[in-house]
């Protein structure tokens, strides 16, 4: 018996509750807005999983779940810079997935959404090589945001007077760090793995859900909120 739907489930209820929680009770904290929504994501990219194991429509459910996890870099991105006081157009941050979204409107954007163990098997148009420069331009925006954002949390990390912020940023480093070296790790060892990337970089993003929740409880404990809004 396949136990992937069961655990794509289980991980967006744990990351739809942990994003009710930061908005309804951590009313003070910065989180509550785009992390909240990013951990929002993160659970409805599983259900996406779960439905695409348990429906008769795989292809709509791992497009669905393309268009999903395709604003993660950009949302963190955009939480990390807005947490450490470092202004940017939100437009030069979205433009790129935007535009990415695009692409499903082709009828041979999937090329491949099967359910397997324990991760679900997704092939599209940017993870085939022979598609031009595209598939080469995605994975530096989506790699690029990520390494962006833990390069401007460590800088801020190392700066930062206020022990809270700095627990919140060291927190964040750590979920980070959680969700991608283990990903890439079973990548680097297991290449075969590429085409479910998204699918084991989401599940192991439950740790850096985690990490925001209890960076959403510390923040929730200063007294102002001085963060700049862009």
């Amino acid at each position: 018996m396949c136990y992937t739907p069961l655990i794509a489930i289980t991980t967006a209820v744990v990351e739809f509750i942990l994003a009710c929680i930061m908005i309804g009770v951590f009313r003070k904290s910065f989180f509550q807005t785009l992390f909240a929504l990013f951990i929002v994501l993160l659970g409805t990219y599983q259900f996406t999983e779960f439905m695409l194991c348990t429906s008769q429509q795989p292809e709509f459910w791992a497009l669905v779940g393309f268009l999903t996890y395709n604003f993660l870099p950009a949302l963190a991105l955009h939480g990390t810079l807005r947490f450490v006081g470092t202004k940017i157009h939100t437009l030069f941050l979205y433009v790129l997935p935007v535009l990415f979204s695009l692409f499903v409107l082709s009828p041979e954007f999937i090329r491949e959404a099967s359910c397997n163990e324990p991760f679900v098997t997704v092939r599209h148009l940017f993870f085939q090589i022979d598609q031009g420069v595209w598939p080469f331009v995605y994975a530096a925006y989506y790699f690029g945001f990520i390494i962006t954002a833990c390069v401007c949390t460590l800088v801020a990390y190392r700066q930062e007077k206020n022990k809270i912020k700095r627990r919140i940023e060291l927190l964040e480093l750590t979920g980070i760090t959680l969700m991608t070296v283990p990903t890439f790790v079973l990548l680097f060892l297991f290449p075969i793995l590429s085409i479910k990337f998204p699918s084991i970089y989401c599940h192991f993003a439950l740790a850096l859900a985690i990490m925001i929740f209890v960076g959403a409880y510390f923040e929730n404990k200063l007294p102002t909120k001085k963060q700049s809004r862009t």
